[in-house]
């Protein structure tokens, strides 16, 4: 079996658990070959808690055999010829990933277990990300809403995109139509890249200003805790130009993707931006609220009839003025000793 260490995730990896255990966490880069697929396993777990562990082994032997089985280990050998330092795991290191190696070696082939599995590979992540992160030198870029601070952050040496990870741009109106990943995938492709930057020597690493939840996920405690006792430097954009990158990334990018006409995608759009603007609407303000939701809706409206988007830039300049902008001055303001200069773009 495979101890875990650093080097074993520059390899490749087979997951042999089912689908459904896949999608909820996996070891970033790992292709899944499911030993037993979500049915087989539901039926083999059955049989598990009514008749014990070896009526559920019976159980599987019947369910993958003949050429179920073989078509597996097909599947799982081309891998491994088109991988040759790859290692294979299940759930724990236990019997599914014992049965999947046997079954290769049967077919003179060999690949290493990791020893303890995806649960041995996630706690080591986990404990990695808990020793790494107070080591980090973090140099945190803060800037005002539509600043333009990710594109700034990508022209860094060194750096790390939690909004590119969470797939979410990190404000109310930050959510894509793809959603975002599972807590454990977020966390598992967030420490390997610390990991990684960690074998380096660098000076600086880069990360954006985030409140500790980005869309639904949480950062790290030990990354927040090291970003809120970093140094800090700010971007410097002037409103005109943050108005203008807001509409361009948040009305007339995502206007341009999709297969739906372009009628579905603008009415998606304007569904989507009312409900997010729906849910700060306490913290705007009956008047306030009403006035940018009207505004919105003749927005979009005027962007169907007459294909004009200058309208959007009135809701969009009244949300950054009287609602991010005093958030973050407020915000600025508590960390201010941290600054230690502007940046511009």
């Amino acid at each position: 079996m495979t101890e875990i260490t650093i080097k074993n995730f520059d390899s490749a990896f087979l997951d042999v658990r089912s689908p459904q255990e896949f999608e909820k966490g996996a070891i970033p880069g790992a292709v899944n070959i499911p030993i037993l697929n979500d049915q087989e396993r539901k039926l083999v777990g059955t049989c598990y808690v009514k008749k014990g562990a070896e009526e559920a082994i019976k159980r599987g032997h019947q369910l993958v055999n003949g050429k179920i089985k073989e078509e597996r280990v097909t599947q799982w050998a081309d891998f491994v010829k088109r991988n040759s330092d790859a290692s294979l795991y299940c759930a724990r290191g236990g019997l599914r990933s014992q049965i999947a190696q046997q079954w290769l070696k049967e077919a003179d082939i060999n690949i290493p277990r990791v020893q303890g599995g995806y649960k041995a590979l996630r706690n080591y992540l986990l404990k990695q990300l808990t020793l790494l992160c107070p080591k980090l030198p973090l140099i945190v870029l803060s800037g005002k809403t539509g600043g333009g601070k990710t594109t700034y952050l990508k022209q860094q040496p060194y750096y790390i995109d939690l909004e590119a990870l969470a797939n979410h741009r990190g404000s109310a109106f930050g959510s894509f139509n793809t959603p975002q990943p599972t807590t454990m995938n977020f966390e598992n492709e967030l420490a390997l890249l610390i990991i990684k930057l960690s074998t380096k020597t660098i000076p600086k690493i880069m990360i954006e200003d985030e409140s500790f939840l980005i869309g639904k996920l949480l950062i790290p405690p030990p990354l927040y805790d090291q970003i809120m006792n970093s140094p800090v430097v700010v971007l410097q954009t002037p409103l005109d130009e943050r108005v203008n990158n807001i509409l361009n990334e948040y009305i007339l990018d995502p206007l341009k993707q999709g297969n739906s006409s372009f009628e579905q995608r603008l009415q998606t759009l304007k569904e989507q931006f009312l409900a997010n603007l729906k849910r700060i609407s306490k913290k705007l303000g009956g008047s306030l609220f009403s006035e940018i939701s009207n505004d919105m809706q003749r927005a979009f409206e005027t962007t169907l009839k007459e294909n004009d988007n200058n309208l959007h830039k009135v809701w969009i300049e009244k949300l950054l003025t009287h609602y991010y902008d005093p958030r973050y001055d407020y915000s600025l303001v508590k960390h201010k000793h941290r600054i230690i200069g502007n940046c511009h773009e």
